[in-house]
């Protein structure tokens, strides 16, 4: 998952700053840390939870691990959820405090909107 993250990140980049400018991308690379800190809260609960089902799965309780998968996994989308939620209202006030300027505040905010919207997935 690493590795697709960080090479969209590259591709992401290369992109926008040959065919968008360079505003956009310092926009996009102020605002990634605080998206993949909502991120990074689907890699804890992967971490976790695929700890906890493959104990349980080692003790041969397979009804319980099903159980304990099933549990994260509608975890993950009610905190992505809650997160997507709070990332979409806070994100301008979340990029003043990042210190965006003036020039990139609307592109730190559309940005960071549209990738924010996709938490729920990203965390699953």
């Amino acid at each position: 998952m690493m590795i697709v993250t960080s090479v969209y990140v590259v591709v992401d980049g290369l992109f926008v700053s040959n065919f968008v400018g360079k505003t956009p991308f310092a926009a996009i690379n102020l605002i990634m840390p605080f998206i993949m800190i909502l991120g990074g809260m689907g890699f804890m609960l992967g971490t976790g939870g695929s700890a906890l089902v493959a104990k349980v799965l080692g003790e041969n309780k397979k009804e319980l691990a099903h159980r304990y998968f099933t549990m994260v996994i509608i975890f993950a989308v009610i905190l992505g959820a809650a997160l997507t939620a709070f990332g979409v209202g806070l994100m301008r006030p979340i990029a003043k405090l990042l210190g965006a300027s003036d020039d990139m505040m609307e592109y730190c905010v559309l940005y960071g909107r549209i990738v924010i919207g996709f938490t729920v997935f990203y965390m699953l």
